[in-house]
């Protein structure tokens, strides 16, 4: 039995033996004084004696009652402490882990509007080269017939620069330049250059699109 139990009967016992004695005098309940012949001065200071040692008794047993009553809410609170710094640690394993998601979701998000970022500048900067290409290639087409001089067609122009392809400047009804009127003059050996460079670049994108896999074939 533990020993505050134990305390707390020793305590009922000390007022059942009171109880006891007072049934088995009646006399000293009556609130009489000097109570009855036969209860001389002996007797009175015995029960007054009795009566202070249980007392005694009682009030030592609801100390040692207090003080275990102390104990155990100490008990208690130690108890309460621990669970309160558990829920503590718990909360902040829960904290972190809620940062590192977030921190982990923001960089993801990030990279995501990076990547998304350079797939556009990438599209744009195609876009850009398809069109510069395109406005490359149209300077080599001849203003009269409209045919485009890629390598190894020959280019002449006239005395201003003005190109034209071979077959329109031997044209015998081609006499002058069709933009400015200008004589007709040789070949443009610079324009046969810059073609080769040109047309080259363009055989060689082509290549590379119709050697990228289809979305199909993915």
């Amino acid at each position: 039995m533990p020993v505050h139990m134990w305390n707390f009967f020793r305590s009922v016992a000390a007022g059942a033996d009171l109880k006891t004695w007072n049934e088995d005098n009646p006399q000293v309940e009556d609130g009489r004084e000097g109570g009855n012949s036969e209860f001389d001065d002996d007797v009175s200071g015995q029960y007054e004696d009795e009566v202070s040692f249980m007392m005694r008794r009682l009030k030592l047993n609801f100390y040692r009652a207090e003080d275990m009553m102390f104990i155990m809410r100490k008990r208690q609170w130690e108890e309460e402490d621990r669970e309160f710094a558990i829920e503590q640690k718990r909360r902040a394993k829960e904290k972190r882990e809620r940062i590192v998601k977030k921190n982990k979701e923001r960089r993801m998000r990030k990279e995501r509007e990076g990547k998304m970022l350079e797939d556009e500048r990438k599209v744009n900067e195609e876009r850009e080269d398809k069109e510069l290409q395109k406005a490359m290639v149209s300077l080599f087409k001849c203003p009269l017939c409209e045919v485009t001089m890629s390598p190894p067609k020959k280019i002449y122009q006239c005395v201003d620069g003005h190109i034209l392809c071979k077959k329109c400047w031997k044209s015998e009804k081609v006499q002058d330049c069709p933009k400015c009127e200008g004589e007709l003059a040789g070949r443009n050996l610079s324009m046969e250059r810059i073609a080769v460079s040109v047309f080259s670049m363009q055989e060689e994108e082509e290549e590379t699109a119709a050697s990228a896999p289809k979305s199909e074939d993915l």
